[in-house]
C-alpha cells in the first residue's frame, strides 16, 4: 500500500512545478514581448523624417547631390549661399564647371528652382540630417547635410 499522504506530496510538488513553468513562460513571453515594442519603436524614431520650412538660415550650408534623371543617377557635392541681396543661389560643382541656380523660399516654406522643380525640406533629428528633395518632371534631385 501507498502512503497517502506521501502520494500528495507529489502531487503538490507537481502541481508547483508545473504553475512554476507557466509563470515563467509567461513572464519570458511578456519580457520579449516587451523587448520587441521597444525595438519597433527605436527603428521608427530612427526612420521619423519631419518636413521642415526652408528659411534662408537653415538652408545655407555644403550638400551632398544625388541627380536621379531618366534612370541615370548621378552625384555632385554643392553649396547653398546667399547672393549680395540676400537670396540663395546653390552652385552645383561636377569635374567640369560650377553650375549656379537661384532658390526662391516660397511662402509655404518649400523651395522652388527653374531647373530643379519644387523643394521640399525635412529634418532627419535623432542624427541631424538636412534633406532637400527637388522634383521636376522625371528629375528628382536630393541634397543632404
Amino acid at each position: 500500500m501507498k502512503d497517502n499522504s506521501t502520494s500528495n506530496t507529489y502531487k503538490f510538488l507537481f502541481i508547483s512545478l508545473m504553475l512554476l513553468v507557466v509563470a515563467a513562460s509567461v513572464a519570458i513571453f511578456l519580457n520579449h514581448n516587451r523587448y520587441e515594442k521597444a525595438m519597433e519603436e527605436h527603428i521608427q524614431n530612427a526612420l521619423r523624417v519631419e518636413e521642415i520650412d526652408a528659411t534662408p538660415m537653415n538652408i545655407l550650408g555644403d550638400y551632398s547631390v544625388q541627380i536621379l534623371e531618366a534612370g541615370v543617377e548621378t552625384q555632385y557635392t554643392a553649396s547653398i549661399r546667399e547672393d549680395s541681396l540676400g537670396n540663395p543661389v546653390m552652385t552645383l560643382y561636377d569635374e567640369y564647371e560650377p553650375r549656379k541656380m537661384m532658390l526662391t523660399i516660397n511662402e509655404d516654406g518649400s523651395l522652388y528652382s527653374d531647373y530643379l522643380g519644387r523643394g521640399i525640406m525635412s529634418f532627419k533629428s535623432n542624427i541631424g540630417k538636412i534633406i532637400i528633395r527637388f522634383e521636376k518632371e522625371d528629375m528628382v534631385c536630393t541634397l543632404t547635410r
